[in-house]
Formats: C-alpha cells, sequence, structure tokens
C-alpha cells in the first residue's frame, strides 16, 4: 500500500527538509501537510515558497501534485479541521511526522505548553483515530537530545527521566512532550528523535533558520560579540539537517525496528567540536573573508563570574549578558550524546553524522553569501541551478 504521511511544522528548518527529501526519495508516497495559515490560499503560498528555494520552478507542479496542504493548527481542536477533513484524512493517514514546535528558548512556559504539549496531544488524538481506521503504521515524533537538561558524562538513548533540571522553558516543555508520547508506547506505533544542534545542509550549507549556534557566530561576525558564558573545552553536539531529515525518513519508513524506541540523532563522539574551536574558526573565517571584525577575539570567562567580568570589559555589556544568560547552558556543560542505537539502525546505508570540522566552512559560506538570509532567495536558486 502506498503511504501517505502528516507532516506537522512542513514550514519549519527540519519540517521543510523532511518533506523535500521524503518527495524526491519516496515516489509512492503522498503528503498532508498541516499549515497554520489565516487563509487555505496562504498555506499552499508558503509551501510554494519554501519549495521555490529547494528545486526548479518545473519540478514544483510535479511534486506538489502528490502533496494536499490543509490549513489548520496543532494547538486547536481537532487541529482546526473541519469533522469531515479530520476523519478523512485520519483514514488515510499511514505515517505521522510531528516536527511542529516551539523551538524559542526564551518563551514563557504557558506558551511553550501549549504549542509543545498540548499540540502533542492533538497529534496523539489524531494517531488514534488513524489507528481506529486500521491504517497508521507508524508515528514519529521529533523531541531533543536536550530533554537531559542539565546533566553531565555519557547521555544514552534509553534515558529520560532523572531528576534533570531544565535550562530554559523549550528543554522543559520538550521533555513534558515526551513524556506524553511515552505514556502511549503501549498503544501506539511510536518512534522518538531526538536531534541535537541542528545546522544546515552538510553539503551546501544551506539553511532558512538562523537562530541557535548562528546567533553569536552572527554577532563575532559583525564584530559585538567579546565573551561568552561558558568554556572553550566544552564538547558541542552539532549535526546537519540532511543528516537528520535522512535518519528520520528512513527510521521511519523503512524500519519496523524502531516502534517504541528512542534515537539520538547526533553527532556523538568524534564528530564534535569545541565550543572555543568553533568561535576561533569562525572568526579566522570571517577574517580571511576581509569582513570587520575588529577585536574579533572572543573570551570564554566562567558562568559565576561572567556577569561581573562583561561589566568591566565593554559598555556593549547589556547585549552581551543576554547572550550570555540564552545560550550559557549549551557552552558549559560536559557531555556526550551517545548514538549507538542509531548508528546501529543506520548501518546498512550511507547516513551517518559528520564531524563538524568537515563541513564547518561550508555553514559559514553560506551566512557570509546570503548575508545572514537576507539574499536567501538569490543564492538557493543557484545552487539549484548547480545541482
Amino acid at each position: 500500500m502506498n503511504k501517505k504521511i502528516l507532516i506537522t511544522g512542513a514550514t519549519g528548518f527540519l519540517g521543510s527538509n523532511l518533506m523535500m527529501r521524503i518527495l524526491k526519495n519516496e515516489s509512492q508516497t503522498n503528503l498532508v501537510l498541516l499549515i497554520r495559515a489565516k487563509s487555505d490560499d496562504e498555506a499552499k503560498n508558503r509551501i510554494h515558497l519554501i519549495l521555490k528555494k529547494m528545486i526548479t520552478k518545473e519540478n514544483i507542479e510535479r511534486l506538489l501534485s502528490r502533496v494536499e496542504i490543509l490549513k489548520g493548527n496543532i494547538i486547536d481542536e481537532k487541529l482546526g479541521l473541519s469533522n469531515s477533513t479530520y476523519e478523512r484524512i485520519s483514514s488515510e493517514t499511514t505515517h505521522i511526522i510531528h516536527s511542529a514546535a516551539s523551538v524559542k528558548l526564551n518563551m514563557n512556559l504557558e506558551d511553550a505548553r501549549n504549542v509543545n504539549c498540548n499540540g502533542t496531544k492533538n497529534i496523539i488524538s489524531f494517531a488514534k483515530c488513524a489507528k481506529k481506521f486500521g491504517v497508521l503504521e507508524r508515528l514519529g515524533h521529533i523531541s531533543t537530545a536536550y530533554v537531559a537538561g542539565n546533566r553531565t558524562g555519557t547521555i544514552y538513548e534509553d534515558d529520560f527521566e532523572v531528576g534533570q533540571i531544565f535550562a530554559n522553558t523549550y528543554e522543559q516543555t520538550k521533555f513534558e512532550a515526551e513524556q506524553l508520547v511515552r505514556e502511549h508506547f503501549s498503544e501506539l506505533p511510536i518512534t522518538i528523535f531526538r536531534p541535537s544542534i541542528i545546522v544546515g545542509d552538510s553539503n551546501t550549507g544551506a539553511t532558512t533558520s538562523f537562530n541557535v549556534l548562528y546567533s553569536p557566530l552572527r554577532l563575532i561576525y559583525h564584530g559585538y560579540l567579546k565573551m561568552i558564558s561558558g568554556f572553550r573545552n566544552t564538547p558541542m553536539d552539532v549535526v546537519s539537517v540532511d543528516f537528520v531529515a535522512d535518519s528520520v525518513s528512513q527510521i521511519l519508513l523503512h524500519s519496523r525496528n524502531g516502534i517504541g524506541k528512542t534515537f539520538h540523532l547526533t553527532a556523538g563522539k568524534g564528530n564534535t567540536m569545541t565550543a572555543g574551536e568553533i568561535i576561533d574558526e569562525a572568526v579566522e573565517y570571517f577574517n580571511q573573508r576581509g569582513i570587520n571584525t575588529s577585536n574579533s577575539e572572543v573570551e570564554f570567562c566562567p558562568p559565576n563570574l561572567f556577569k561581573n567580568a562583561a561589566k568591566q570589559l565593554c559598555d556593549e555589556a547589556g547585549l552581551i549578558i543576554i547572550v550570555g544568560k540564552l545560550y550559557e547552558a549549551y557552552v558549559s556543560i560536559m557531555r556526550f550524546f551517545d548514538n549507538n542505537k542509531t548508528l546501529n539502525e543506520l548501518r546498512d546505508t550511507l547516513i551517518k553524522p559528520k564531524p563538524l570540522n568537515i563541513y564547518y566552512n561550508n555553514l559559514l559560506a553560506y551566512c557570509v553569501n546570503t548575508e545572514w538570509g537576507k539574499r536567501e532567495m538569490q543564492v538557493a536558486q543557484s545552487i539549484t541551478e548547480k545541482i
């Protein structure tokens, strides 16, 4: 039977890459995309705009013949769909990929829970409905490796609740959402995916999301960032979006072994760079490109000393302190995300995480060439033409 996949979050960075890869690689698969929009036309236009960045114009209509775009919202009852549409789609859906989420680190807890937890509850309800029709084969839930909170050392794929403390509402509500999903392991064919920090395509550097790792890099690019709250030797687990998207589609669509399991879509030991290496190589790259990053050396300061040290450093201390608080946990905790189960599941494929240092310059080049997204469409089209 042909697969029909409901994807939430298809306009997001990971969701759009999942959509594109499935359309390209799974010729017998149809997609249903739940898009948050004010109208059906707006929902369709959002998908068209994303596809224009990824493929040639003549291929868009051909691929869209296998796509149904629905205006809806995961936080609404029955996903914001009419009763008839909800019943029809649930009677046809063989797979669900739930990638919609709020990824803001500083969102207030109530709003974060509304999207990440209540949205997940509604997807679980939809999955139960699809199961009643006897068509549901898999539900893939996109969580995050950072449900580990403040844990140190080696974090294993089977680890979950061990009394960890969370650095922000994103980590906390993604943990709570995963907890909801785990409660239904016995009745639904669930697979949980936990990516670490997702960056652009390893081959082209392309990204539509310039947050998380990109935010401090952008401050360095403009010569603003002088100090970071954390330690130079902190390992940073970073993975490319192509690895994450390929892993999700492979495990969810082509492996029966993943049901009831959790997979770390992480770089793992040996493939990480330290925080100091990431910053130093960015400074060196920007300087080589002739970008004005005067006084661009960035200092690392222990978190307990950061606030006072930043105040003494320069007049821009307010900006630096905001950056320090937001990312402090990710630049100060010594931990590794074990991914042996994931690697074992992918062992017969060509899918594997690449060391960050192999493609890091591709990421930096894309940032510079697109002026941090301002010229994103123009550069994306030139990449598409080359492909």
